[in-house]
């Protein structure tokens, strides 16, 4: 969703009255674990406040540091993130960055 240079405007600067909530509220109500990538991670860390408060969040990263933020578990390869979130006993995951989302396509 963000531009090449990674912007994000578009998105958060609309007027939240003009489109709505538009059912993402009941959407991630469900979800009990965030994967995204680093890009996408290090994007989330200037919103305030922390768009994840009490879920579970993972960063699928070879290069961001395993203790970076406590509020994070990250993984080093799919293999590993899989196998993490079945020890946790994931139900509903929503993958997000594009990144992310093109290496759980290529995955099936």
């Amino acid at each position: 969703m963000a531009r090449p240079d990674g912007d994000l405007d578009w998105l958060v600067s609309r007027d939240e009255a003009a489109g709505g909530d538009l059912g993402y509220q009941e959407f991630i109500d469900g979800v009990d674990t965030v994967v995204m990538g680093r890009g996408t991670y290090e994007t989330r860390l200037g919103f305030d406040p922390w768009p994840y408060e009490g879920m579970r969040v993972a960063v699928l990263s070879t290069t961001l540091e395993q203790d970076a933020d406590p509020r994070v578990t990250v993984y080093r390869d799919l293999g590993s993130l899989v196998r993490g979130l079945a020890a946790h006993g994931t139900k509903s995951v929503y993958a997000d960055g594009g990144q992310v989302i093109r290496t759980f396509m290529r995955a099936g």
